[in-house]
């Protein structure tokens, strides 16, 4: 069975939690943790070969980060720096 970005995944990055639910109708729901905060933010994207298109409706400006799967993780790689995510389905707080 191929990898899929359909679903939750957590990763850390600038030392803040990051979730990222994917959903089979483009939209993706973005959330950083904080202290004592969450920000959402909801973005459409898309799949273009093995470069992820985001774009966010509310503030139009497309970013494309390279993507690959490894070892069941999702590694993300935007301006020369990775991230790491694992895929779950619990809450990270």
């Amino acid at each position: 069975m191929e990898p899929t970005l359909i679903g939750d995944w957590f990763g850390i990055v600038g030392g803040q939690q990051i979730h990222m639910d994917f959903r089979e109708d483009g939209s993706v729901l973005y959330e950083i943790y904080g202290d004592n905060h969450r920000q959402t933010i909801l973005l459409t994207y898309r799949i273009e070969g093995d470069v992820l298109v985001t774009d966010q409706p509310a503030h139009p400006q497309e970013v494309r980060t390279a993507f690959r799967f490894k070892d069941g993780q999702l590694v993300l790689t935007l301006d020369g720096v990775e991230t790491t995510y694992e895929r779950r389905s619990l809450s990270p707080n």
